[in-house]
């Protein structure tokens, strides 16, 4: 379970980096200043978009769709591995509870013990 948190610990820590950095980027490319360009891209990564901010010229377009085939994924592969080791770490558990039950009724029984 620990290795599914800490890749996804990674994971975000990655799309937030370029989240910011093609933010930043796009704010400066595109004339509408930081703090928009960050709002741009965490609404392009989030997939909520926003109709008020659309890319204006060749390069805001390109960090658009740097956004959209980095950022995007990336946001869906850290939810994916926090939802799949969490749920590795539930079997692993149900699985040791389970040989536990077994080997102490194979106790009991060969053993005669209670």
């Amino acid at each position: 379970m620990h290795r599914h948190l800490n890749a996804a610990a990674a994971t975000i820590a990655a799309a937030a980096v370029l989240d910011l950095g093609l933010g930043t980027w796009f704010g400066i490319a595109d004339h509408i200043g930081i703090p928009d360009g960050l709002f741009f891209a965490t609404t392009t990564a989030t997939t909520v978009g926003y109709g008020d901010l659309t890319a204006r010229g060749w390069l805001p377009h390109l960090l658009a769709v740097a956004m959209m085939i980095t950022v995007i994924p990336l946001f869906a592969a850290a939810f994916s591995l926090l939802t799949s080791g969490l749920a590795a770490g539930h079997v692993a558990g149900a699985e040791a509870r389970i040989k536990q039950h077994v080997e102490d009724r194979l106790r009991h029984h060969l053993g005669g013990t209670s």
